[in-house]
């Protein structure tokens, strides 16, 4: 079904359908960034109704310890940077920056006092 899509919301769509299904989850939403009001934007229920994010503040998860490194260094001060030891980049020693939080593994994200990051 992928390779004969050819618009990029009909291939969005069934992205979010599969990572849904594969989760077990009962729905999932693709935000976007808006450049002009700086905030992060999604249709969510019927795609009729659109919600919108400030975008001051974001986190980055991931198992290769450079990526979050360079994001840090890009975005410091407005990002929270995760390091997941768990995948193929588990091990990936980190190129700059140390991450925030470390965790074992990703189910450890569940765990996590997320106001301790509130601004």
């Amino acid at each position: 079904a992928l390779a004969g899509t050819q618009s990029l919301p009909e291939l969005a769509a069934l992205i979010l359908d599969s990572a849904r299904r594969v989760l077990h989850a009962d729905r999932a939403t693709l935000f976007r960034y808006d450049p002009v009001t700086h905030e992060l934007y999604a249709r969510v229920d019927d795609g009729q109704t659109e919600v919108r994010f400030p975008a001051d503040r974001y986190v980055h998860v991931d198992d290769k310890a450079s990526l979050l490194a360079r994001t840090k260094e890009r975005l410091d001060g407005r990002v929270t940077t995760i390091h997941v030891r768990q995948g193929h980049y588990a091990n990936d020693p980190p190129a700059g920056p140390p991450p925030d939080v470390t965790v074992d593994r990703i189910a450890d994200l569940l765990a996590i006092d997320w106001a301790r990051f509130a601004p």
